[in-house]
């Protein structure tokens, strides 16, 4: 028997010795370096200095001070200016800083949205110089921080400089460079949580003018800056473009021809630009880890890979992409190689056997059994090295999901959508009020909604995500601006009517004439009820379970749907 033993652990230690040669041979090939950096021809795009000499050379812009650039991808840290550390003129881009400044008090708890400033709550104050452009507001909030220069101040670290030691320019009324704007929009972006509601603001600005003179591919959270006076006109534009890797651009022009179109085009460029480098990435990956698509000699059986191949995270999949292959273990020559030589070394190793069981040096029986149950493991190591982690198969789309929920839930199906939730929740609205007002509230808010997919959905293994952008009615804009209308109606009717329907022997108002006060406001201020529209970028989950995709309902989702409340 010890004989016996001898004889398996030989062999066994054979196997593995050969197997551990084959697999650290396939090793440079599964961790190869990343490839260097394509030139343009082999990229299939231009690089950016080369993109951008010709898009001003071609609108007359180049090397005559008409224009400053910023572009930074805030995924690769990809940066690029064109005259970035040049003054302008940026017209309301302050703005942007300026309400930065009261938006993290609010973060801090040293403020909220309902605080007045001169009388007006700065939720107002906040959309009105932001979405809105409105000077009026944001000499406001400027004025309310201790004048011009020490809001300045206050803004020189958004803007990346030190206010004691920066260029005196820089207290000039509206200059900024293209390098300090993309500081700023750096900090925006990636700590949002800090300045809550801006971004908000900036999806809902100028859908239709700047960056979106024409119609762009992606979402565009901007301020834009427009000034006219005897020196000619200055217009310029700042924002985050909703790429697959979001980007922030900035332009300023100084009396150029048709500023808007070259805004525009500027803007599809610069997302045209951040599109081609991703994709070109992405395609540059199956060069250094070959998938299982790409090694296929069949599409039915696919090459299985060295290593366990996870399921791919990326922007778009082909309709199997989240699912496991059914890989046959013969499928790669290798494999059939390594199966020949252990299957050698078995039968060297039973005609070994077979000898020292003649001498009586070995027991038959057990020395074949011994033999048969390495080569098994020996098999089952091959076949594990050629499936690698296996995963469950999910079956449909994530975005059907996605859709059907969002669907019933705006048709008022709040049952049916229901099914559509991970916890089964029925979420939506009793319509059956006594007060009319409320159900007119709720008649616009429901009315309100719209949505649209923001990428492609990305899945991984039972997980999936989906952003969406939705547009709702935001109910707390509506109230803090129906207070002010109510109060605005009273004194206009106080100004009509007798005093028997204005007050009681108390010298109060009647209810009736406040409800009449308060019904004519609301009339007024939802006769425009679509200002106060908001649309948010909002990521959503999905989990695969009950062989169906369901979606987790986030905070997010479910305060949109609800009026931001």
């Amino acid at each position: 028997m010890t004989r016996t033993l001898h004889v398996f652990k030989l062999l066994l230690a054979s196997i593995l010795f050969v197997s551990s040669l084959f697999h650290l041979s396939e090793i440079p090939h599964a961790y190869a370096e990343e490839p260097a950096a394509e030139d343009e021809s082999a990229s299939g795009y231009e690089d950016w200095d080369s993109l951008i000499e010709a898009f001003l050379t071609e609108n007359k812009c180049y090397n005559n001070n008409a224009v400053a650039i910023g572009y930074y991808n805030t995924v690769t840290g990809e940066e690029h200016y064109y005259r970035g550390d040049v003054y302008m003129e940026t017209g309301s881009l302050y703005k942007v800083p300026l309400n930065m400044v009261y938006a993290e008090r609010i973060y801090k708890g040293e403020m909220d949205f309902d605080t007045k400033i001169n009388g007006t709550y700065y939720s107002t104050l906040q959309r009105g110089s932001l979405t809105y452009s409105n000077n009026g507001d944001a000499t406001t909030l400027w004025r309310n921080l201790g004048g011009y220069h020490y809001f300045r101040e206050l803004i020189a670290p958004y803007m990346g400089v030190d206010p004691d030691t920066v260029d005196h320019i820089y207290y000039k009324n509206r200059y900024f460079t293209a390098e300090q704007v993309i500081h700023c929009l750096r900090i925006l972006y990636e700590d949002q949580e800090r300045f809550p509601g801006i971004i908000d603001c900036l999806l809902e600005a100028e859908p239709s003018n700047y960056f979106n003179y024409h119609p762009q591919e992606y979402q565009i959270a901007h301020k834009y800056g427009y000034i006219k006076d005897d020196a000619g006109f200055s217009i310029c534009d700042c924002g985050i473009c909703y790429t697959d890797e979001p980007i922030l651009i900035t332009m300023f022009t100084s009396n150029v021809r048709h500023p808007n179109h070259l805004l525009a085009d500027f803007c599809t460029l610069a997302c045209n630009y951040a599109q081609q480098s991703y994709t070109a990435r992405q395609e540059a990956i199956p060069e250094a880890i070959p998938t299982e698509t790409e090694q296929t000699i069949e599409p039915e059986i696919p090459e299985p890979s060295t290593t366990p191949e996870p399921i791919l995270f990326e922007d778009e999949f082909p309709d199997d992409a989240n699912t496991v292959s059914d890989t046959h273990i013969f499928s790669d020559s290798r494999n059939v190689k390594l199966f020949v030589l252990i299957s050698i070394l078995a039968a060297a190793a039973i005609v070994a056997v077979f000898i020292m069981a003649f001498k009586k040096k070995l027991n038959l029986f057990w020395g074949i059994m011994a033999v048969l149950f390495a080569y098994a493991a020996a098999g089952a190591c091959i076949i594990g090295m050629t499936d690698g982690t296996l995963y469950t198969k999910t079956e449909g789309n994530p975005q059907d999901t996605v859709v059907s929920y969002l669907d019933n839930y705006i048709s008022g199906n709040y049952s049916i959508a229901s099914e559509y939730l991970t916890d089964h929740s029925v979420i939506g609205f009793i319509s059956d009020s006594a007060d009319p007002n409320s159900v007119r509230l709720l008649e616009c808010l429901k009315n309100s909604y719209s949505y649209q997919l923001y990428g492609d959905c990305r899945i991984d293994g039972l997980e999936a995500k989906q952003r969406i952008v939705l547009t709702y009615l935001k109910l707390s804009d509506i109230k803090s601006d129906l207070l002010a209308k109510t109060n605005e109606t009273a004194q206009k009717l106080v100004e009509e009517l007798p005093s028997a329907k204005i007050y009681d022997e108390n010298g109060n108002y009647l209810e009736s004439f406040t409800n009449a006060a308060y019904d004519q406001a609301l009339d007024e201020v939802l006769s425009d009820c679509e200002k106060y529209y908001t649309t948010v970028p909002i990521d959503l989950t999905l989990s695969y379970s009950d062989k169906q995709w369901q979606l987790n309902m986030s905070p997010e989702l479910l305060s949109a749907l609800c009026g931001g409340e």
